[in-house]
């Protein structure tokens, strides 16, 4: 986690105009914050999980 901090931050000094860091899903977006994250894709915490039976 510590080391997609640090990448980041290497990026964001040569190209400035990142500002976005997507980690993580619903399962591990505490380590996503973490890591430095500034979004997180959380819609299984939301809407549950998929019904991949019907089709």
């Amino acid at each position: 986690a510590r080391q997609m901090a640090v990448a980041f931050a290497g990026l964001k000094t040569r190209y400035p105009h990142i500002d976005t860091l997507s980690l993580g899903m619903s399962d591990d977006m505490e380590a996503a914050i973490a890591a430095g994250s500034t979004m997180v894709r959380i819609g299984t915490a939301i809407f549950g999980a998929r019904d991949y039976s019907k089709k």
